[in-house]
Formats: structure tokens, sequence, C-alpha cells
């Protein structure tokens, strides 16, 4: 009877071999499928990562290599107060450097031009932020598109766009929020630590820009020197001080000259021998 009742305690108290061997299975089975999730998971990673040092091994616009083929360039910015777009222009045109956005005003573009391409020539990409469209309004780079803005948009960035003479797009950059992070240290030279976009992909880089260099600021563009003068070659000028009305005169408009004063100035330097 004893002998029986150690074999029955035996029994039920712990598990019997055939109970052992299930759960020794199931404990397998478990660790093949995390093994195999694993190695699933690992290539994905493993790309990701590929991706990420390659594009840091890249520049933005490797299509840009000559700062002299940029012929004209668009920086269109967005108001958030008044959800309206800014366009501002320099362009070549007839060998004359010209504002189409501040009506075809001389510009003194050709320097300023060259230092706004040459900022983007082999510009790197530091790091890849996001490859996500969700995230554009959180870095900026939505672009200043004027059949999509609407009031109260937020994250819309600044579109810099730099074409050659024959109108081909040498780059289109939306410039976003910048990189305040107290890690994130900032470049040499005014630069700063920005989010941007290349136009027309979801992808976001963050990169070392100075943005000074797309200064949509009038009198940062204009011809100061219209005349290119020196003042020791006057020798003669004439200020004529008047004014054109429209006159009615037997049932016709003819232009009237009103003239108020005109004052002559000439120096001539013969008397001082």
């Amino acid at each position: 009877m004893r002998a029986d009742h150690d074999t029955t305690a035996q029994t039920t108290g712990g598990l019997s071999p055939a109970t052992q061997r299930t759960a020794s299975f199931l404990a397998i089975g478990a660790g093949l499928l995390l093994l195999g999730g694993w190695l699933n998971v690992r290539p994905t990673l493993r790309q990701r990562a590929l991706v990420g040092v390659e594009e840091q091994a890249k520049v933005l616009f490797p299509e840009l290599a000559d700062a002299s083929k940029a012929a004209s360039l668009e920086i269109v910015s967005f108001d958030d107060e008044t959800a309206t777009l800014k366009p501002f222009k320099v362009v070549r045109s007839g060998g004359v450097w010209v504002l189409p956005s501040h009506e075809n005003y001389p510009a003194d573009a050709r320097e300023q031009l060259a230092a706004a391409a040459t900022e983007l020539i082999d510009r790197p990409v530091l790091d890849v932020v996001s490859d996500s469209p969700g995230d554009h309004e959180t870095y900026g780079v939505i672009e200043p598109d004027p059949e999509k803005v609407k009031v109260g948009m937020t994250g819309v960035g600044q579109l810099v766009e730099i074409r050659d003479a024959s109108g081909n797009k040498l780059a289109r950059l939306i410039v976003g929020k910048e990189d305040k992070r107290p890690a994130a240290a900032a470049g040499a030279g005014g630069r700063s630590l920005r989010f941007v976009r290349r136009a027309g992909q979801d992808r976001v880089y963050r990169v070392d820009l100075d943005t000074a260099k797309f200064s949509t600021t009038f009198d940062d563009w204009i011809e100061k020197d219209l005349l290119k003068l020196s003042p020791w070659d006057v020798r003669r000028a004439v200020l004529d001080d008047y004014s054109l009305g429209a006159v009615e005169s037997g049932g016709r408009i003819r232009v009237e000259q009103n003239r108020k004063d005109r004052i002559e100035v000439a120096y001539d330097d013969k008397d001082q021998r």
C-alpha cells in the first residue's frame, strides 16, 4: 500500500515524462520562432543603417557643380499670418541682372548669386531625419505651393530654386526649421544646422547651411551705383525740374510740359591753371 501511495504522489504532484517532453518541444518551438523573427528583422535594420551611411556620404545636389552656370535664383517664402506666398527672383536678361519680382529693377547679383549657388555646391548630408511625409510639418519643410497652402497652416518652409541659362533646374531645396538642440553644434561662418528636403522627395535631411546667402531683402540685391560714374569725370550737370500733365484741347487730349525750374552747373579747370 505504501508503494502504491508513493507512485500516485509522484504522478500527480510532478510532471509526467510525456508532459515534460511536450513542454520541451513548446520551448524549442518558441525559441525557433524568436530566432526566425530576429533573422527577418536583422536584414531590414541593417539595410536602414546602410541607407543612412550611404546618404551621409552624398551631397544634396550632385548635378550642381559649377556656380558660374547659375543664371537665375528664385526664393519663395510663406507668410503665416496672411497665408500668402512672397516670391523673390533675380535673373540675367539681355546680359543685365534684374529683379522680375520688383518690376525688373537693375540688380547687382553676379557675386551674390554665385555665393548662393556655392552654398549648395558639395553640401554634404549630415543625417537622415525622416522618410515620412507626415513629419514635414514638424521639421518645417512643407513646400510653399500656392495650390496647397492655407490660412493657419504651419510648417511651411522656404523654397530655393536655382536654374541655368537654358531654364534647367540645378537645385530645388526646401529649407525648414533650425535644429536648436543643445547637442547640435552650429557650423562656422554663420552656418547653422537646418532641416531640409529636396523638392519632390519625402526624405528630410539635416545639413549645415548659411541661410543668409538666400536673402530676399531688396537692398541686398539692387545696383547701388546705376550710373557708375566717377565724380572727377563730371564736368557739367543739368537739373531740369518739370512735370507732365494731360490737357484737353479741341476735344482731344494732349500732354503738356510744365517746367518749374532749370539749373545748370559746369566746372572748368582751365581757369585754375
